[in-house]
């Protein structure tokens, strides 16, 4: 069957990104200048398998040829023009870059205590298998590290899990919150 490239030509050449997919996995290649929104995007669309790094000039070389090689430069760009509503929608959908909390725990069930400890304070969070993103707070910074909770300051998308009231009428305080803080940054 050969590999396929799932991404659409111009969204891959933009963000340095390649997404191979051989009929078994899909692989995401990424360098180190791709955009984390781009990558963020990627994840969000695609049950990705694995991800590998490479150099931005190699990267760019390897996606001009796989997009080259699979079909002819007419056809590219014929599946360019059928996916341009779906690429601007990735363009549309992404998220705003925060100033966030990474927190990494010692073990699943320690995440499991510190997300608690996290949704006791009502604040919004994004949860991962590895980690939980949330908005900086010293407050709570200093809480997480008493309870045993690796901390890293990073700049990334922030996409906090929408709470079980969320969109019903009750317990607005919690996203009018975020949306003030969101605002002020």
């Amino acid at each position: 069957m050969g590999t396929r490239h799932p991404l659409p030509y111009a969204f891959a050449k933009a963000n340095t990104l390649l997404l191979e997919d051989d009929g078994a996995s899909l692989v995401l290649w990424a360098a180190e200048t791709t955009p984390p929104g781009a990558l963020s995007e990627v994840n969000r669309l695609f049950d990705v398998d694995g991800f590998e790094r490479e150099p931005a000039s190699t990267l760019v070389n390897r996606i001009a040829v796989a997009y080259a090689g699979a079909e002819s430069s007419a056809a590219i760009v014929v599946g360019e023009v059928e996916s341009a509503v779906d690429l601007s929608r990735l363009m549309q959908d992404l998220p705003a870059v925060e100033d966030l909390l990474e927190i990494v725990a010692r073990d699943p069930l320690h995440l499991c205590e510190l997300a608690w400890h996290i949704g006791n304070r009502h604040l919004p969070a994004a949860i991962e298998a590895d980690r939980i993103l949330i908005l900086r707070d010293h407050v709570i910074a200093d809480m997480l590290r008493g309870l045993g909770a690796e901390l890293r300051e990073i700049a990334a998308p922030f996409t906090p899990v929408r709470g079980a009231y969320s969109g019903n009428g009750a317990h607005h305080h919690e996203e009018r919150q975020y949306q003030l803080h969101a605002a002020q940054t």
